[in-house]
């Protein structure tokens, strides 16, 4: 696992990431009111199903390329809510297609990243979600659009088959009081 840092880390810099740190057991909070109509959404080729809210919109699969120029890989699927204030997306990664990553491993995995990212003060929490053990990083980094903006990024990892699956809620920091409790129940809700 330790001779894909390089490679783990340039996945980072493509899912966005960087804010405070410690390690904690994940809180959940009430869904708010971006949740009131959320409804079940099978995703992944019909093999994930994730709560959504009525605003998200899956984003065409020729349109990844322009929104995530540098991603590698690009993310499998998106989906994302625009706001008068931002976008808000939710992004499906596999970085290592070809590596395992037992269920049991996602925290060892979670710990390696928040070493490799230590410059940029990331959270880190684990928890127990549908059965399966998930870390979250969570941190703030520059919009990658070059607006001058900057993003709050939760990056969830997960062992899916045995592979990893890594998750990205982004969310643009003037909407982090409106969206950060919407996402955590958006990744609460995944079941695969």
């Amino acid at each position: 696992m330790m001779r894909n840092s390089k490679l783990l880390s340039a996945c980072f810099i493509a899912a966005t990431l960087s804010v405070s740190g410690s390690v904690a057991q994940a809180e959940t909070r009430a869904p708010t009111a971006i949740m009131k109509n959320a409804a079940e959404t099978r995703i992944l080729d019909d093999r994930v199903a994730v709560t959504l809210p009525p605003d998200f919109r899956k984003m065409p699969a020729a349109q990844i390329p322009g929104a995530y120029p540098t991603a590698n890989p690009r993310p499998k699927e998106v989906w994302y809510a625009d706001t008068s204030k931002g976008v808000v997306s939710l992004a499906f990664l596999f970085p290592f297609p070809g590596k395992l990553l037992k269920d049991e491993h996602v925290p060892r995995l979670a710990e390696m990243m928040k070493k490799q990212m230590a410059n940029q003060k990331p959270t880190l929490t684990t928890k127990k979600i549908n059965e399966h053990t998930v870390s979250r990083l969570g941190s703030v980094a520059a919009d990658a659009s070059g607006s001058g903006g900057q993003v709050y990024t939760i990056t969830q990892l997960a062992s899916f088959n045995n592979r990893l699956m890594m998750v990205t809620f982004n969310i643009p920091v003037p909407l982090k009081d409106d969206y950060l409790t919407t996402g955590e129940a958006i990744l609460d809700s995944l079941v695969w």
